[in-house]
């Protein structure tokens, strides 16, 4: 038995895990198009737990970045797991031209260093 919690789904818990190998497999067979943007929208929600789990009564006001960003993962994942061709849509507006490449590049750069700033400040 493994430690896995699921809350008020526990009594549920081994049709759960019976029906997650069957449903990946029909997901793979039926479920063509744009699988990798689904799967990343799923990894940015998957992502987001941790990240607000750590941030929870933390505290340092400067949480509200990682919480802010976390929230970003959540809605942007919810968009590319129900609409993934908004992801090759972004991707090819981003990478359209040069200079929009590199204006994000540097946003997310700068985006990394005030967080990183933020740690070694505040937590």
């Amino acid at each position: 038995a493994s430690n896995l919690d699921l809350g008020e789904f526990s009594g549920y818990r081994h049709l759960i895990l019976m029906a997650v190998p069957v449903l990946t497999a029909l997901t793979a067979l039926f479920v063509q198009d744009l699988l990798t943007a689904r799967a990343l929208g799923i990894l940015a929600l998957l992502a987001a737990e941790p990240v607000l789990s750590a941030a929870f009564l933390h505290p340092a006001p400067a949480r509200l970045l990682l919480v802010a960003l976390a929230y970003a993962w959540i809605v942007a994942g919810m968009f590319w797991v129900g609409k993934p061709y908004l992801l090759r849509d972004q991707i090819s507006w981003l990478t359209r031209t040069p200079q929009r490449y590199r204006i994000a590049l540097l946003a997310g750069v700068v985006c990394g260093l005030v967080i990183l700033a933020c740690t070694f400040t505040q937590f």
